[in-house]
């Protein structure tokens, strides 16, 4: 991902590793979702890439093994119906993000177990375009 993100060096602004973050004294960047428990939680993602232009992408990485989840909590908020996972409920909170200003604000959840695929590398491609 790094290779491809400087073979484009005038286009990103900067990219910022966010997922270590998890001390609210120390990022001021995160969602919050509401939990299984009822009570609202901090979430923050993994990368954040700024472009030249403005726009940001915020990329969440996930195992394989909650790829149907997500993908399912992602379907169910589509039709306005609640998420029913943990990772789910952060995929959401994050894809509202972006649902409040699209034109800016890009979100984009990949699967990997250790190498990233190749429909990945796509997105990420489409978002420097």
């Amino acid at each position: 991902m790094l290779n491809l993100l400087t073979k484009e060096p005038g286009k990103v602004d900067g990219i910022w590793f966010t997922g270590g973050l998890t001390d609210p004294n120390k990022t001021k960047l995160y969602a919050e979702y509401l939990g299984e428990d009822g009570r609202w939680h901090r979430y923050t993602p993994d990368f954040v890439i700024h472009r030249a232009n403005g726009k940001h992408l915020i990329v969440e990485v996930k195992s394989d093994a909650h790829s149907a989840e997500v993908r399912s909590d992602l379907a169910r908020n589509d039709k306005g119906e609640a998420p029913t996972s943990k990772e789910g409920r952060k995929a959401v909170a994050l894809q509202r993000w972006q649902d409040l200003n699209p034109e800016v604000l890009h979100y984009k959840v990949v699967f990997a177990n250790g190498t990233l695929h190749q429909n990945v590398l796509d997105a990420l491609q489409g978002f420097l375009a």
